[in-house]
């Protein structure tokens, strides 16, 4: 950490709203001030990263000041002049964000007035300090409480915590466990998401089938024990929306988010069931207007965002188009320190996991998912 932290940041707005987010997210490094260069086209992604900025648990003051011409050189350096004479040197800029003319102007304009500038490093989380009193470079780490609301808000989403009133208990933790372990319980998950998915507005379902199969008739009885559900006759009911929501598939997402947390990764931060919602009026070259998703389980590690998408449903039979698409639009709009990753419990036919692949989407199975913690910690490690 620099002797003493800059009071005022110079930022310069582009879609890539981590390069002027995270350095105002460690509280030591956080300046009082912040002045945004913003051109007519950024105007919306500035709004953004204001409002986000006023999640923070301290008060930054945000400014704009208009550009009308990001690639005019010698109408930037005189503006650019023009206001650091206003300025005191608690002033630093940030040369990470903006275009990169922007940013070669800025680094000549910090020279010429002495101020100090930094470039975040957004792969180790460290900001490359640029004194303007000091030969060399001096690496600050940066260190974040929770960064998850405000990163989603400075791409354009609003984001609240969903609340489920089902603790995720050693007995649920054992039976999902053995739902990933047993080859003959898996054989029945896909009939389980298929009951429960078909329950959503009643909570009840005719389940007639089941006692025609032994096996999911003595997982039904473990669900009963459990007090997920009731039987009464062929009458299968749920004891309420959040059991009927668990046995769906929400057993897979608090199954992934408890190995994930038990890594004890440091600076691991982990969540369940995010509800994110696009702001109207966001300008984007992805249309996601009106997008109304929960991030089942997210991530964030060395200055990554993880989206994990669990699903339960029988992809061999089921076209997967619906899971991509949302992953897919979801990491083009959340800039690119994001990775996508959909965690399915059955098997993607060929043509969607090369879809995958060609969307830079992450696939994990459930033969990767008996691996345990393993497999999750070279993927956020990789």
């Amino acid at each position: 950490m620099p002797v003493t932290a800059p009071h005022t940041h110079l930022c310069f707005v582009s879609q890539q709203a981590a390069a002027n987010l995270l350095p105002l997210l460690d509280r030591d490094f956080a300046p009082k001030r912040v002045l945004l260069f913003v051109t007519p086209q950024m105007s919306e992604s500035a709004r953004s990263l204001e409002e986000a900025i006023k999640l923070l648990p301290y008060p930054i003051k945000c400014e704009r000041v208009p550009l009308v011409n990001a690639y005019d050189v010698e109408v930037l350096e005189d503006l650019l002049l023009t206001l650091v004479e206003k300025l005191d040197k608690g002033t630093a800029v940030n040369l990470t964000g903006g275009t990169k003319l922007m940013s070669l102007v800025a680094q000549r304009v910090a020279q010429l007035a002495e101020f100090d500038s930094f470039y975040l490093q957004h792969d180790t989380g460290e900001v490359l300090y640029f004194g303007a009193d000091v030969r060399g470079v001096r690496k600050i780490p940066l260190r974040f409480a929770n960064p998850l609301l405000p990163y989603l808000r400075a791409y354009g989403f609003r984001a609240e915590e969903t609340q489920r009133g089902m603790p995720f208990t050693l007995e649920l933790l054992t039976l999902s466990e053995e739902l990933v372990k047993s080859d003959s319980l898996a054989k029945l998950v896909p009939t389980l998401n298929y009951l429960a998915s078909v329950a959503k507005d009643s909570l009840s379902i005719d389940g007639k089938d089941v006692d025609r199969d032994p096996a999911l008739a003595a997982l039904a009885d473990r669900l009963v024990a459990g007090g997920l559900l009731s039987i009464h006759g062929s009458k299968i009911r749920f004891t309420n929306e959040e059991t009927r929501f668990f046995v769906n598939g929400g057993w897979l997402e608090e199954y992934v988010s408890d190995v994930i947390r038990k890594l004890h990764l440091p600076g691991l931060i982990v969540d369940t069931n995010l509800t994110v919602e696009y702001c109207e009026g966001h300008e984007s070259k992805t249309n996601l207007s009106g997008t109304h998703n929960e991030l089942d389980v997210p991530v964030w590690y060395r200055n990554r965002l993880f989206v994990f998408e669990c699903k339960t449903i029988d992809y061999g039979k089921n076209d997967a188009n619906d899971a991509l698409s949302k992953l897919g639009l979801l990491a083009k709009r959340l800039g690119s320190a994001v990775q996508a990753v959909l965690v399915t419990f059955v098997p993607l036919k060929e043509k969607d996991l090369q879809r995958a692949k060609d969307q830079k989407i992450k696939v994990l199975t459930r033969s990767d998912l008996r691996r345990g913690g393993e497999v999750f910690r070279a993927l956020l490690e990789e």
